[in-house]
Parts: structure tokens; sequence; C-alpha cells
């Protein structure tokens, strides 16, 4: 049983394939399904996607945009098990055999992979005055302290144009953040912080499965709507899409996938600001005109 969170764990993963056989990859967010993708694409394998989710990603990127991503796995081989409970895991002499689910079923299993999501590892802070909130609480500037700055998966920090806390998985993000908050740190220690920059970005993360580049702006978790403007689903192999993510009639994220480099910078432009849906639809109408 492995999971997926270092290059230790890869390697100890790699090692665990080496023999080929039947693979059961529990969880079906992009992780799971990345490392389904992957596996699926190497022809040595048999995987499975266990989920309690209806359609692979449906909490990320909804039913619609799920139900297509299902049948480009399903296409490939990969069999998804959804809406299915993982009870335990079942074993021989030390070695996983299989994967127990909820309605007593156990699918067969050489190799397991659990990625069902990560908890911020925040444990050590405890008694040092930070305030935790799923994560470490910062203000738009990354300062969760006077002289003390988060970045990165931990950092729950202030989004002054989304208008809220914020808390993003994604390697971009580190990226991007650990820069702002070491600009922000040295500035402070100079005495200097009110030459601080806020950190509010248009999010983005991107998951890549087969010939798909899945390409997400703005936030589309937790979205009450889902406003699918374009889709060409014929190709099983290439499917296109550009779907809108709204909240309290805002919206706030966009994703696009198979769609043309200057459209997708468009398309994000649109989402750069939460806006009401009637302001967005006929000017996210006319940049989709160009795909035809």
């Amino acid at each position: 049983m492995h999971t997926l969170r270092t290059l230790d764990d890869l390697a100890a993963l790699r090692e665990s394939l080496r023999a080929g056989g039947t693979v059961s990859v529990i969880g079906s967010g992009p992780l799971g399904m990345e490392v389904a993708s992957s596996l699926a694409q190497g022809n040595s394998h048999e995987v499975t996607v266990i989920t309690d989710e209806p359609v692979p990603m449906e909490r990320v990127f909804g039913g619609e945009i799920g139900a297509m991503l299902a049948r480009v796995h399903r296409s490939r081989g990969v069999a998804l098990r959804t809406g299915q409970s993982v009870t335990g895991l079942v074993g021989d002499r030390g070695k996983v055999t299989g994967v127990r689910l909820a309605t007593g079923v156990t699918v067969q299993a050489d190799t397991v992979v659990v990625a069902i999501g990560s908890t911020p590892n925040t444990e050590w802070l405890a008694g040092s005055g930070l305030t935790i909130d799923r994560g470490i609480r910062c203000d738009a500037y990354s300062a969760a302290a006077p002289s003390v700055y988060a970045a990165g998966d931990v950092a729950h920090w202030h989004h002054s144009v989304l208008g809220g806390q914020v808390r993003t998985e994604h390697r971009v993000n580190a990226t991007e953040q650990g820069a702002v908050a070491a600009h922000n740190l040295l500035y402070e220690l100079r005495g200097a912080a009110e030459q601080r920059s806020e950190y509010a970005p248009v999010p983005y993360f991107w998951s890549d499965q087969y010939a798909l580049k899945l390409q997400a702006y703005g936030t589309v978790h937790g979205a009450d709507r889902v406003e699918l403007r374009y889709a060409e689903f014929d190709d099983p192999a290439r499917p296109r899409a550009v779907a809108f993510y709204i909240r309290q009639g805002l919206v706030k994220g966009v994703l696009g996938t198979g769609i043309p480099p200057r459209v997708l910078r468009d398309v994000r432009g649109l989402v750069a600001l939460p806006q009401p849906w009637e302001d967005v639809r006929g000017r996210a109408d006319d940049v989709l005109a160009a795909l035809g």
C-alpha cells in the first residue's frame, strides 16, 4: 500500500509496480486520476479507481466534466468503481491482496495507491501563539504574526480580491507565494512594512491525464452552479470543454481543456475579478465563438 507525497514514495511505488499485476487507486481527485492515467498508458497493469464520488473529480469540477473524465478513463481500460466506500485492505503474509468495500465486495489488488487528500502539518505549532485554522491563518501579505510568514499548502491567507480566506494545494501557488512572503518579510525586517505587497493572484492549477491538460483558473471548488458553455465530447481521447464556476451568483473560476492558448488566455481574463454571471455570459460566448 502506497501514498505518493515524496520522491522516496515514488521510488517505492515504482519498485512495487515492476511485477505488473492489478492496481487499485483509492480516490478520484487530481492525484488519483493522474496515477491511474499514467499506469493505464503503460499497458502492463489492470487499473481500478475506487471512489465515493459519483464520477471522477466531481467535487472539483462538477458532474458534467466528471462524467467526461469517466468516459476518457474507461476508453483507456480503467475500471471505475464509483459511489463506493472503502472499509479496509485485505492481505496475506504482510502483502496486500485486495481492497474491501462497504458492500462486502473485495477488489483484487497487487498494489494499492491511496490518494484521498492531505491535512496541513500544523501540529508542531501548538502553543506557538499562531492562529491555526485549516492551516496557518495569514493576512493579505501572507503574515501569520509579526516577522512570521507562511507560504504554500500550509498557508490559509486572506485573498483581498476573492474576499475571503484561501488555501491552495498546488505547486504554482507554493512557488509564487513563497517569493511574495520572502519579499514582505525582508521589507518588514528593514522597517519598511508599507512597501509590502498583497498576495492576490488568480489561482491556477492543471492536471495532465493522457493527452488532456485540464487547466483551471480562479476558484472552481465549492461552486453552487456550473455553466458548461462549450463542449465537444465526441472523441473520448480528445474532448474539449470550457466550464464556468459560480458561487452565490458570482463567477469565481473557469476550466478549459483542449482549448487553444489564445482563447484560454481570454477566458482567464473573465475570472480575474468575481463578477455576476449575467455580466460575464455574453463576453464568454463572444470569446468562445472563435472555437467554431
